[in-house]
């Protein structure tokens, strides 16, 4: 997928609407037992081999608006967790076999934004992710009010999955 360039700046000042955490650049070293789009469950597991805690944040997505003339850029942040090593260091252990899937990177490291306060919530015992966050990068009206669109749908999906707990 083509892929616009995207300035430190612009994900930082994206990031700080969600987190006041710097954004980290984390290693991706997916683990052969690990499934995609199972970060919480992958990095319990590799607690459970490897001791190390976890840090729940986010991972950064862009996306074309396809509907909208010009197809501009925007972006949105994926709830994720990392595998803190009893070293300190942040590891990405979840695998990416759709690279449309992946999170925007740096070389082999993969931009993460952690939150402090970004637990997923437990539904029946299984853990759910916050919902998606969409981020406009330019001042196009429609835009904006398509990102606004997106945002109101997963919220309210999010809110109707939550209430099943």
């Amino acid at each position: 997928m083509l892929v616009r360039s995207l300035s430190d700046a612009t994900l930082a000042a994206i990031g700080k609407e969600v987190s006041q955490q710097p954004i980290e650049l984390v290693t991706h070293q997916p683990k052969p037992w690990a499934l995609p789009t199972d970060c919480f469950r992958n990095v319990a597991r590799k607690i459970a081999e490897d001791r190390g805690s976890a840090q729940c944040g986010y991972t950064f997505h862009h996306r074309f608006a396809q509907k909208i003339e010009g197809h501009p850029l925007y972006i949105y942040l994926t709830h994720h967790a990392v595998w803190v090593s009893p070293k300190g260091e942040f590891v990405d252990v979840t695998p990416y076999p759709d690279p449309r899937h992946a999170p925007l990177d740096h070389g082999k490291k993969i931009k993460f934004l952690p939150d402090d306060t970004a637990d997923p919530v437990v539904v029946r015992g299984q853990p759910i992710p916050l919902p998606l966050r969409f981020f406009a990068v330019d001042d196009n009206p429609e835009l904006k009010a398509y990102v606004a669109e997106l945002n109101r749908k997963e919220q309210e999906a999010c809110r109707s999955l939550a209430s099943q707990a």
